[in-house]
């Protein structure tokens, strides 16, 4: 019954998914059946976080896009049967927008946000238009045109940070060289809006997609590291590692990571150790997957 204590066992039950002791699909059906049960909010939040790890990364390939498309069903359930207005709906379906990943979830996304179906209970406020619009950019349906319309209706500081963001997920390689350039390049931006670009930036549905930012990212950062405030530098550092490329085929992020590692030496050993901890997600990722496969 105490939520100090319900943490601490959600902690270990997550531990041992990076483990490689506790499959992840096993770990996703755990939340599933416990969440609604959750009565904090931080505790909830991190449950859902984690979860969306499993599904994107944890999960073994050949089981990966059937999980997510039924955990993006089970969590819009959660979202309409949850109590109206409540701490729950809100984020069971924030969770299933970034999840939504077939033509009807995303048409549902749409239809929220454009108020052709009222959720009961949900106030879709201006930073949940931001989060909705995103989320369906991401998955190509709004671009720039939307972006530009929604910036309209929010012409604050919120709402050019919230465009910046936006703009940094649009699917094309032409829109992640942008974001790119201004997330970690451009040393004009405010650590908010970096924020925004760099955490929209990862938001993709084909991880293929960042590829050769990989490579990118090895060359980028040391200089990085030498010339950026310490906030943005550990911004860019933790931000932009390609876990997302762990399942790329075409890459080796492991090997790339050591590689780099070799290189740098005793060099800037705050860096170091940024690195060497991105390191451990993935091996945690490559044992979370191997575990997976026996269910």
């Amino acid at each position: 019954q105490d939520p100090l204590t319900r943490a601490l066992v959600w902690g270990s039950l997550w531990d041992s998914v990076r483990d490689g002791e506790l499959p992840a699909r096993t770990y996703i059906n755990l939340v599933l059946d416990a969440i609604t049960h959750e009565t904090s909010s931080m505790t909830r939040m991190s449950m859902l976080a984690r979860m969306r790890t499993c599904v994107l990364i944890y999960v073994t390939e050949g089981m990966r896009a059937q999980t997510h498309d039924d955990v993006a069903a089970k969590l819009v359930a959660l979202a309409m049967g949850a109590d109206p207005g409540s701490d729950q709906q809100l984020q069971y379906f924030l969770a299933f927008a970034g999840l939504a990943c077939n033509p009807t979830q995303w048409e549902f996304v749409e239809e929220v946000l454009n108020g052709v179906f009222e959720v009961p209970g949900l106030v879709v406020d201006t930073d949940v238009r931001w989060q909705l619009l995103t989320d369906l950019v991401a998955a190509g349906r709004r671009g720039e045109t939307e972006i530009g319309a929604e910036l309209a209706r929010d012409d604050t500081l919120s709402g050019l940070e919230n465009a910046e963001g936006a703009r940094a997920a649009i699917p094309t390689f032409e829109a992640k060289k942008r974001a790119w350039d201004r997330g970690v390049l451009d040393e004009t931006v405010t650590n908010a809006t970096q924020r925004n670009i760099l955490a929209s930036f990862m938001k993709v549905k084909d991880p293929v997609l960042l590829r050769e930012f990989a490579v990118e990212y090895f060359a980028q950062i040391e200089k990085t590291w030498t010339t950026r405030t310490n906030e943005m530098a550990k911004n860019i550092v933790q931000m932009m590692y390609p876990l997302r490329s762990v399942n790329d085929p075409e890459i080796d992020v492991l090997a790339m990571t050591d590689a780099w590692l070799d290189e740098l030496g005793s060099r800037l050993p705050a860096l170091r150790r940024l690195v060497l901890a991105c390191r451990e997600e993935v091996i945690c990722a490559r044992m979370a997957q191997k575990a997976d496969a026996t269910v």
